[in-house]
């Protein structure tokens, strides 16, 4: 039971590292006709917590380019390009 549950752990990291391992050498091999990074315009906004702490304010920011990378996981510093297409609105707490 015990060698079973090691065996399915043991493979379960090797598959973890060979999916990073192929998604990084996807982002550096530079592959035609697909870019490595893409600005996408987010919308920032603060969630400004009232004193009754029931209701907050919303304080809406001007739209700014944020920098991505076409790949599934995040590298070089930036969030993959297919989760900041979902999640354009940023929130920020105070």
């Amino acid at each position: 039971m015990v060698k079973t549950a090691k065996r399915g752990a043991l493979i379960v990291a090797i598959l973890a590292a060979a999916l990073y391992a192929g998604d990084f050498l996807s982002l550096w091999l530079r592959i035609p006709n697909r870019p490595q990074t893409q600005q996408i315009q987010v919308r920032p906004y603060y969630a400004v917590p009232q004193k009754d702490r029931r209701n907050e304010e919303l304080i809406f920011l001007d739209p700014k380019p944020e920098v991505c990378v076409n790949s599934l996981l995040p590298e070089m510093g930036h969030r993959p390009c297919w989760y900041l297409r979902k999640h354009v609105q940023q929130r920020i707490d105070l």
